[in-house]
């Protein structure tokens, strides 16, 4: 199982301090949840689990870096750059757009170990996400006024 998925688990296991009991974080996820794992060429590991209980498709493009990654004495890197890759890309400079006119809606979270970049579009569009994330990761803008971030 890669690290970010045993990562982003532990935190929906609670343990009282009492428990003598050690739990297995990747035999609980495997048993909670069916998926096939994929790693493409690029090193890229795709992890698909299918529900046809629900009309929404949620897309997860999962980095491993995160705070712990940051020099201690200039902390805040991981969360701004979260924040810059919301700026559009050279072929969609308004990311949101796309994505509210196909139903869909995103938003991401930086922790010590990783960020996580999340879309949840109607099924029917999952390819509007991962048309997304694409162009995203080819041609991302930076703001010209990057100064607006200094305080998140």
């Amino acid at each position: 199982m890669p690290q970010n998925i045993d990562i982003a688990f532990k935190s929906l296991i609670i343990i009282p301090k009492t428990s003598t009991k050690i739990v297995n974080i990747e035999d609980i996820f495997v048993s909670m949840i069916d998926f096939v794992k994929y790693k493409l060429d690029n090193g890229l590991v795709l992890i698909v689990h299918t529900d046809y209980s629900t009309p929404i498709a949620a897309f997860n493009l999962l980095y491993r870096v995160g705070s712990k990654n940051e020099d201690p004495e200039r902390t805040g890197f991981a969360h701004l750059f979260e924040h810059l890759m919301f700026g559009g890309s050279a072929n969609i400079p308004v990311f949101d757009e796309p994505l509210e006119r196909v139903g869909g809606e995103n938003n991401a979270f930086t922790s010590n170990d990783l960020t996580n970049y999340y879309i949840t579009v109607p099924t029917e569009n999952i390819e509007t996400a991962f048309g997304l994330k694409a162009t995203e990761c080819l041609a991302l803008l930076f703001p010209r006024k990057a100064s607006i971030y200094k305080k998140v």
